[in-house]
C-alpha cells in the first residue's frame, strides 16, 4: 500500500526479476506512472493521469487496476 501523487516521477521498479505492486495509488505525477520490467505483477492499483501511466517494458496495468 503506497501512495505516489504529483511527484516529478511515480514508481521505478529496477533490476530484473518479477516485482509486485498492489494496492498503489499513483495519480498525477508530471514523468512517468510506473515504469518497471515487462514481467512485473500488477494489481489492485489506482494509476491515471500522469506522463505516461505506464513505461518500460510495462504497456497496461493489471486486470484487476483502476483506470
Amino acid at each position: 500500500n503506497n501512495t505516489f501523487v504529483q511527484n516529478s516521477s511515480g514508481l521505478y521498479l529496477g533490476g530484473s526479476g518479477s516485482p509486485v505492486v498492489s494496492n498503489t495509488i499513483v495519480v498525477s505525477n508530471t514523468g512517468d506512472g510506473i515504469n518497471g520490467p515487462g514481467s512485473s505483477v500488477l494489481a489492485y492499483n489506482n494509476v491515471l493521469n500522469n506522463g505516461d501511466d505506464y513505461a518500460g517494458g510495462l504497456t497496461q496495468g493489471g486486470d484487476t487496476d483502476i483506470l
